[in-house]
């Protein structure tokens, strides 16, 4: 979602997926963690360093 999105923010996995703060925290803090996004700057959303077409390349290995 982050991926298609290119961009990626607590808020926008709330919206999107319908989940609760502490589990879009959870998630951001996990795609932070293995370097598909970038880490927080101010109000602006996330930087995700990921295509969409990378992340399925990655998913099936």
């Amino acid at each position: 979602m982050v991926a298609e999105a290119k961009q990626a923010s607590v808020s926008l996995l709330q919206r999107r997926m319908r989940i609760g703060y502490s589990i879009a925290i959870k998630l951001i803090d996990e795609l932070e963690r293995c370097r598909f996004i970038g880490t927080y700057r101010d109000d602006k959303p996330r930087e995700v360093y990921l295509s969409h077409l990378q992340l399925m390349r990655f998913l099936k290995s």
